[in-house]
Order: C-alpha cells, then structure tokens, then sequence
C-alpha cells in the first residue's frame, strides 16, 4: 500500500514533468511568437545623434538576422524608446 504523501509527491512530480515537456515542445504558434527587442536611448534632444547611431546598428542587426533566420525560427522584433535625456 503507498502511502497518501507518496501519492501525492508522484502526482505532483508527473505534473512538473508534463509541464515542463509542455514548455519545451510548446505548440506551432507559440514558437512564430516573436522575440522583442528593445533599445532604449537618446533619440531627442542634444545627445539625439547617439541615440539614432545605436537604433539604426540594431534595426540593421535585426534585419540581417532575421534574413538569414531558417524559416522555423522565430522572428525578431525590435522596440526602439527615447530616453529623453
């Protein structure tokens, strides 16, 4: 006879498992989701010249990686904010 704690750490352990197997198989829609980028900095103001430089090198990084990107992996996204400093 198990007794009702073993019962219960199992059943605990099988759901870990399940959801972890859950996590990394996930479903096709899931894995199209696309990774968000974010580049933060002065895009205004004096220092506004600094902050362009930094979005255009990301936004081109971006671009060629999703380029060479294989057709399942996901796309990349890029947020760009100002800082206004």
């Amino acid at each position: 006879m198990i007794a009702r704690g073993h019962t219960l750490a199992v059943g605990g352990l099988v759901a870990a498992l399940a959801g972890l197997i859950a996590l990394l198989i996930g479903d096709s829609t899931e894995l199209r989701q696309p990774i968000v980028l974010a580049v933060v900095g002065p895009m205004s103001g004096p220092a506004a010249f600094q902050g362009q430089a930094m979005a255009d090198a990301a936004r081109l990084a971006v671009e060629q990686a999703n380029a060479s990107a294989c057709p399942d992996s996901r796309p990349i996204e890029l947020h760009v904010f100002d800082d206004r400093s």
